[in-house]
């Protein structure tokens, strides 16, 4: 077990420190609040941010190990082997962009190669030389973004094709990003971070000992052409069977993806009622003779106690594959993986999964109509079940909508009508001061502009925040008429904001006072 330890720990090539959570992700709807008020509303919404509202996904670091160049003659093609590893089959080839780009800083040469999407992954590849490299391997941080929406890998490789030289792909799932114009798709690429280090060679070690680091920006922003490449099929998993793995931790198959390039299968991790510490965990996949065709390592998460999906890339299987899932864990207090269970996964027990049809439905208050998606949930008066008995959303209509990314939670729509004898641009800067002044949290304005309400004229103010892992919006529409106003506060992740933004705004085009 010593030497599977070791194994798996040489595969982990990043080492994630988590940052503090922030404490709230809404701006309060009135700011006219004293120290004591404030810190009473901050402990509510904190109950409330962490039931329904964040939006947080895994990200898995595919684990191989070795250089893979070591017996192949030449580097013509460096897509192929390195490829195979990530489960990435030949179509990716012949559907990439070519790019050959680069950028020299700190005697360090990122050169773009190429890269290449579907409607479910997007591959990039690039080349890294390092003059005077001091250490065995190197480690690469960034910040990347698709069509300008946050994105992060969930699988990454990197080999060696000299002593100073490596190649490095990358694979992102842009399945949980909506894109309306897929024929030429924008990347930004910001390789910010990059670090030399010896191969682990202590196995009890929960850190990386780096011998030095590099920080700048090596930049790209390019776009890719999509050619003609086959659409998507999602899958249900119909066997619902649940494993126990830790007390109060669970795991279950979700979902299967066939797409042009590879296919991922989801497992899924109920950590909600975990009181423990830190786990970590990684899956072998087995195929029906029981041989090794992949090793995944789970990611450390910022926010951990929730469900999530681990994302597992394979191109070698298919909806008649039987196959076997080992899964592996480390707690807190044993700091050796161990065996904890083996599940059996028939994929020809899923199903196609249907495709939502969604109409809008009407309601009516003494103040307001509105008009908004059947399948999400309606809230006409939230209550303490939901939020403390001091919140000042507190009898506010509230509008849950389901997630449309890989995350279990929602992103939300609140109404409030405040009596208020105010203009909109005074309004404005009210909600301008409270995103910037606010004790609690800090809000960055990204937009403002006018907008149309059914029967009257409005405003929109776009903010952003962050938790330090993930970016997002929260959208203030508002409008004051007869010594009230009307407050229509949208707020989910980046991503989540993205995909909502059609509904989001026929939502405001149809709110009738």
């Amino acid at each position: 077990m010593k030497n599977f330890d070791k194994e798996f720990r040489n595969h982990i090539h990043e080492d994630t420190r988590i940052p503090d959570k922030i404490n709230q992700l809404f701006s309060n709807f009135e700011s006219e609040v004293n120290m004591k008020e404030n810190t009473r509303k901050k402990s509510n919404l904190v109950t409330f941010f962490r039931n329904v509202s964040v939006a947080a996904c895994v990200f898995i670091v595919l684990g191989i190990s070795g250089c893979t160049y070591a017996h192949i003659n030449g580097v013509e093609n460096l897509l192929s082997p390195l490829l195979y590893k990530l489960g990435i089959n030949s179509k990716y080839e012949e559907n990439a962009t070519k790019f050959n780009d680069e950028v020299t800083k700190e005697n360090i040469t990122v050169k773009l190669l190429d890269g290449a999407i579907d409607d479910t992954l997007l591959i990039v590849g690039s080349k890294i030389n390092i003059q005077n490299l001091q250490g065995s391997w190197i480690e690469i941080n960034g910040e990347y973004r698709i069509n300008d929406i946050q994105i992060k890998p969930i699988n990454s490789t990197i080999d060696r094709l000299t002593d100073s030289e490596f190649v490095y792909y990358q694979v992102f799932d842009v399945n949980e990003i909506k894109i309306k114009d897929k024929e030429q798709v924008k990347i930004s690429l910001d390789y910010t971070e990059i670090k030399e280090y010896n191969e682990i060679e202590d196995l009890n070690s929960a850190h990386i000992e780096y011998l030095k680091t590099y920080t700048n920006d090596w930049s790209f922003d390019k776009t890719i052409s999509v050619k003609n490449l086959v659409d998507s099929n999602k899958y249900e998993y119909n066997d619902s069977k649940t494993y126990k793995i830790e007390n109060n931790i669970e795991i279950s198959i979700s979902e299967f993806i066939e797409s042009s390039y590879s296919n991922i299968l989801k497992i899924k991790t109920n950590k909600t009622n975990y009181e423990g510490n830190y786990i970590e965990k990684y899956y072998k996949v087995l195929d029906e003779q029981r041989n090794e065709i992949a090793s995944f390592s789970e990611e450390k998460k910022l926010y951990d106690h929730r469900i999530y999906d681990d994302r597992l890339i394979l191109s070698n299987i298919d909806r008649s594959s039987k196959i076997y899932i080992e899964v592996y864990m480390m707690t807190y207090e044993n700091a050796t993986f161990s065996k904890v269970i083996e599940i059996p996964v028939d994929l020809s027990k899923t199903k196609e999964k249907d495709k939502e049809v969604t109409y809008l439905k009407e309601y009516t208050t003494d103040n307001y109509k509105i008009k908004y998606n059947s399948n999400w949930n309606l809230i006409p008066k939230i209550d303490t079940s939901r939020v403390g008995p001091n919140s000042i959303y507190l009898g506010t209509l509230g509008l849950e909508i389901p997630s449309t990314t890989n995350s279990e939670y929602t992103s939300s729509i609140y109404v409030k009508v405040i009596d208020e004898n105010t203009t909109i641009d005074d309004y404005a800067s009210k909600i301008r001061k409270e995103n910037t002044q606010s004790v609690s949290e800090y809000f960055e304005e990204k937009s403002s502009s006018e907008v149309a309400l059914k029967n009257q004229k409005g405003y929109t103010i776009v903010s952003t925040t962050t938790d330090g892992e993930e970016n997002y919006i929260k959208q203030d529409t508002f409008t004051a008429i007869n010594g009230k106003v009307y407050r229509i506060v949208f707020f989910g992740s980046e991503k989540e904001y993205n995909n909502l933004q059609d509904e989001l705004n026929e939502f405001i085009r149809n709110f009738e006072i």
